[in-house]
């Protein structure tokens, strides 16, 4: 049976080449300026307009960039404050950057928490601003709340498949909301499956525990045997 890892690896893949838009498109010219920079702009505009959606999204997206990358330089727009992030941008960074030195982990702690408390307020603001419910639901996946991230994800996914199925590519060749969130929670699925199978105690031998775990494998089989992985068989697996 192949490992769960290459299966993820291999769908995610799929994910992507099933959506890539072909689309030419004028070179974007970019810059680095120092993340500080950025943010005293920005919170400067939203002091000016405290409920400014974009502005909001912004800084929560900065914030976030900063917390995953570690940097003190952020991609913007030549000429702008506007970060950027590349044409398939999801909303939430691709990955995480680890580091042993003390003082980059307590500032990445401190963006992580503005992160957090951006990507909140604008929800409540916009509840059906999709891409900072997502944001939001990576904040949470980051500071250990979990389960608080799978239903944020599972929430997520229903309202945003509707939208994202008139599609037929998403625009601008960006991954939709739905499969971005389908993602995420896959990872987080396929975590979880690995770590009940790796207990030695008689949780992982009970009934509910081995149906959960067949269950789960027979949907990543499927998806595995599929010629062309879309969001809607994807999103069984999480529905």
């Amino acid at each position: 049976m192949r490992p769960f890892g290459t299966l993820v690896i291999v769908v995610i893949a799929m994910l992507i080449a099933s959506e890539t838009c072909q689309a030419k498109r004028e070179p974007v010219r970019t810059e680095k300026v120092s993340i500080e920079k950025t943010l005293l702009s920005l919170q400067k505009q939203l002091e000016e307009h405290p409920e400014d959606e974009s502005l909001l999204y912004r800084l929560a997206q900065v914030h976030a960039t900063a917390y995953a990358g570690k940097e003190n330089v952020i991609e913007v727009v030549q000429g702008t404050n506007d970060p950027w992030y590349g044409y398939r941008y999801t909303g939430i960074p691709y990955s995480v950057v680890e580091t042993d030195d003390k003082q980059a982990q307590a500032r990445a702690k401190e963006h992580l928490q503005k992160a957090l408390e951006f990507h909140e307020k604008l929800v409540k603001i916009a509840p059906k601003h999709f891409h900072a419910r997502l944001g939001l639901a990576w904040c949470m996946e980051q500071i250990g709340n979990i389960e608080e991230a799978k239903t944020i994800y599972r929430n997520l996914i229903k309202v945003a498949l509707p939208e994202d199925r008139k599609k037929k590519i998403a625009e601008e060749g960006t991954i939709t909301v739905s499969t971005a969130a389908s993602q995420q929670l896959i990872m987080i699925l396929q975590a979880e499956i690995i770590a009940l199978r790796k207990k030695e105690v008689a949780e992982a031998e009970s009934v509910a525990s081995r149906k959960l775990i067949e269950s789960l494998q027979a949907e990543f089989d499927a998806l595995r045997t599929q010629s062309e992985v879309t969001e809607e068989n994807i999103t069984r697996i999480v529905i």
